[in-house]
């Protein structure tokens, strides 16, 4: 089955929720900035409605994904995101082993992960899949029509990371999910306070879900 972030009707629901944020993000800002009179109301939410509508259409085309047939291969597809810590050297090692098992392993990461990746293990298959770092709309954008691009259909796609397999959903995938960092407020501050919920939504909406601490459970 796909493992689209929203399920069925994403892209409607996406939109509609893109265009109410957007609605109370308006109202909020008339009420803060107390407009004197209609016409700068008028204005605050004509700018508003510029900035929803093309935010909103990208957030339901991100989400928007056919259904992908179950397969039966054995290739595995690991997705990691822009790591430069032992994320990637651990990849590197499994990648490595599921080789010489038999089981043909390509890597999909940004393009200065990859380059570290042919250096490394010059045997691996790499892709270039520029994984956002931050949260820019455009950016997730651009970043899920290139994982689209890849042809990883065919057999398992290994997430390592939160925003790794936060793309492989909203392309349409059913990943399997490996957490290498939990978030915590001491080292995420208050960041925390929107990742720690989006961590439990992305690992419950993965296929399978690896820790690699039993504190991570």
């Amino acid at each position: 089955r796909s493992g689209n972030l929203f399920g069925s009707g994403s892209s409607i629901l996406a939109i509609g929720t893109g265009l109410f944020a957007y609605l109370a993000m308006s109202i909020g800002l008339q009420n803060f900035i107390a407009p004197s009179n209609r016409l700068e109301a008028i204005a605050v939410l004509l700018v508003v409605a510029l900035v929803a509508v093309p935010i909103a259409v990208a957030i339901g085309l991100m989400c928007w994904h056919p259904r992908l047939a179950p397969t039966r291969s054995n290739d595995t597809t690991m997705l990691i995101g822009p790591s430069d810590g032992g994320i990637r050297r651990h990849v590197v090692s499994l990648a490595e082993e599921l080789m010489k098992r038999g089981s043909p392993v390509t890597v999909v990461a940004p393009a200065g992960v990859v380059e570290f990746i042919e250096r490394e293990s010059p045997m691996l298959q790499t892709s270039i899949v520029e994984v956002p770092a931050g949260f820019n709309p455009v950016s997730w954008l651009r970043a899920v029509r290139q994982l689209r691009g890849v042809n990883v259909s065919d057999g398992t796609l290994h997430c390592h990371g939160l925003k790794p397999a936060m793309l492989a959903l909203l392309a349409g995938h059913n990943p399997i999910l490996t957490w290498h960092n939990k978030v915590n407020r001491v080292s995420h501050g208050g960041s925390a306070l929107v990742l720690m919920p989006l961590e439990k939504f992305v690992s419950r909406r993965c296929r399978a879900v690896i820790c690699t601490t039993t504190a991570m459970v």
